[in-house]
């Protein structure tokens, strides 16, 4: 009886240990140049020493990025800053549209070719 309550102590504390390890990395924080979300976490989506800069501010793109504090600091293209400060519709993504099915899918010898998504008119990643 002594080796089954050892074993499942054991059994248990692995549980707790990974339980609580899991906990720790559940999150990580972004580098240079990832997506970042200013208006939920504000600077704490980013690694140390960058902020998360949003959309309006940078060069192009429709998301925040955590980029450096200084503006001509950055080795990820997409951190180059705006110059001016690009319009506020400039950060709408794209839609992608139904996106239709293909011949393989449809068990027959044509395909659907779903419906368009809408443009992003700011020249932007698309969907990003």
């Amino acid at each position: 009886m002594t080796a089954r309550r050892s074993f499942l102590w054991l059994a248990q504390t692995a549980l707790v240990a990974f339980a609580v390890t899991m906990g720790f990395v559940g999150c990580s924080r972004q580098s240079e140049g990832e997506r970042c979300d200013k208006r939920a976490a504000g600077d704490t989506d980013c690694n140390d020493g960058l902020l998360c800069v949003q959309c309006l501010e940078l060069a192009r793109g429709v998301v925040d990025r955590c980029c450096p504090s200084d503006p001509g600091n950055q080795s990820d293209s997409r951190c180059e800053r705006a110059d001016p400060q690009r319009p506020p519709g400039a950060c709408t993504p794209a839609t992608g549209g139904t996106g239709g099915f293909g011949a393989r899918d449809a068990g027959a010898g044509m395909s659907s070719g779903g419906t368009a998504g809408t443009a992003v008119t700011s020249g932007g990643e698309g969907g990003a």
